[in-house]
């Protein structure tokens, strides 16, 4: 059953959704926000269309993509010589007591062919860290770095054609079998930015950032939770 039909929001299935979370309130507003901006962009793509005709769009789409391609990398051939390359991180533990859960990848930089093997990372995990990565994941994640600073380039999906071949374990912890959980997947995100840095830093003896723990969330919860906003007398500064 679909959450929409036809531009037709079905209330009642998202109502039933919405009630099956731990944080209902919170994922109601952030997902009707979501949906409002996709609506709100296809309008304004069908005005564009409209304006300046199916061919001239795609063509303009096309060119777009192109030379993100060619940014992107041209960026990565000047940074990173021919080679071969390998970097690992962990996460500590899957929840469950399975860890620590390791990410192990190799890049091979060649003439004419750029090739990411994840295939030695560890297992799947009873846990949620599992991840189903796309392939074009990895290519996003360089072309951020590579990008990041370009305001004349988008990140789009020419930057996807950075890596002419991503290699992902069947069963691993980055493409899990069915039912494995996800649920903390973007923990796992994170450690597979940090190896992506890893290898641009190895391969450039340490021209990239290092590795960090953005995806940390408390939730204080409870009549008699300390104030997160006041803090007590003796510890104000004199």
């Amino acid at each position: 059953m679909l959450i929409a039909r036809d531009g037709r929001f079905n209330d009642e299935l998202f109502r039933v959704f919405v009630r099956n979370l731990r944080f209902p309130a919170m994922v109601q507003g952030d997902t009707r926000a979501s949906i409002a901006a996709i609506r709100l962009g296809e309008r304004r793509l069908v005005e564009l269309f409209v304006r300046f005709g199916v061919a001239p769009m795609r063509d303009a789409f096309d060119q777009l993509m192109a030379r993100t391609k060619a940014a992107v990398r041209r960026r990565f051939r000047g940074l990173i010589p021919p080679g071969d390359y390998r970097f690992a991180d962990a996460i500590d533990s899957d929840g469950q007591g399975h860890g620590p859960v390791t990410l192990r990848y190799r890049l091979v930089v060649g003439e004419d062919r750029i090739e990411l093997d994840t295939g030695d990372s560890d297992d799947q995990v009873p846990g949620p860290v599992n991840f189903l990565m796309s392939p074009s994941v990895p290519a996003a994640v360089f072309a951020s770095y590579l990008l990041g600073e370009s305001p004349e380039h988008l990140i789009n999906a020419g930057a996807e054609q950075l890596l002419d071949k991503v290699h992902l374990g069947e069963g691993s912890v980055l493409q899990p079998r069915f039912p494995a959980p996800l649920g903390l997947r973007g923990i796992t995100l994170m450690r597979h930015m940090a190896v992506c840095l890893g290898l641009i830093a190895r391969a450039t003896q340490g021209e990239a950032m290092a590795a960090h723990s953005a995806y940390v969330i408390w939730y204080v919860r409870g009549k008699h939770a300390p104030s997160l906003w006041s803090t007590p007398p003796s510890l104000m500064p004199s």
